[in-house]
């Protein structure tokens, strides 16, 4: 196993010194909030055949929609168990399903078995990326890793450089974070 040597860490330093200003903005423009909900919990949602976890995260997208009104990047990490010592992989929770679903509840025209569908596909859906996410086959960390030995290796791609440049390529291009692991879902 090749050991981890750093080059120079007054460099290495000094680059982090210089971002503090930033990192210290980004925490004064973080938004936390809580609400307890109490009309039903997690073992009511099991008896409907679907998933707590991804009940809780449709809700984010459509109270997000509700406040922001444009649905946003989503970040939800899943353990990847597979992996010795286990590792994360994003799960991109804002999807064409969930989108569906949104639009479905803010449709004044629609009834109420429309809306479980429109929930039911958007849960189903996100299930399927959770699953994916888990066993490592999911793209967010293969490509984050590509780049990074692209760039260590001083490789150019043409492919690499539009992920690269894009929005959605670290924590900072992400609107909305949601960890379920950190709430108690109640039955």
């Amino acid at each position: 196993m090749d050991i981890l040597k750093w080059n120079s860490l007054e460099k290495t330093l000094e680059q982090i010194s210089k971002e503090l200003p930033t990192i210290a903005d980004e925490i004064t423009n973080l938004s936390l909030s809580q609400l307890s909900f109490s009309k039903f919990g997690k073992n009511e949602i099991k008896k409907w055949r679907l998933s707590p976890d991804a009940i809780c995260q449709m809700a984010f997208q459509l109270t997000n929609f509700k406040i922001r009104n444009k649905l946003s990047m989503t970040y939800e990490a899943a353990l990847a168990r597979l992996f010795k010592d286990g590792r994360t992989e994003t799960i991109r929770s804002c999807t064409t399903a969930s989108a569906a679903f949104v639009k479905e509840m803010l449709d004044k025209n629609s009834d109420n078995q429309k809306r479980r569908n429109a929930l039911k596909a958007a849960v189903t859906n996100h299930g399927e990326l959770t699953k994916h996410a888990m066993v490592g086959e999911a793209v967010d960390r293969h490509l984050f890793a590509l780049c990074v030995a692209s760039r260590g290796l001083n490789m150019e791609h043409e492919f690499l450089n539009k992920y690269r440049n894009a929005k959605w390529e670290n924590v900072s291009g992400w609107e909305l974070s949601t960890r379920l692991d950190a709430l108690t879902l109640r039955g």
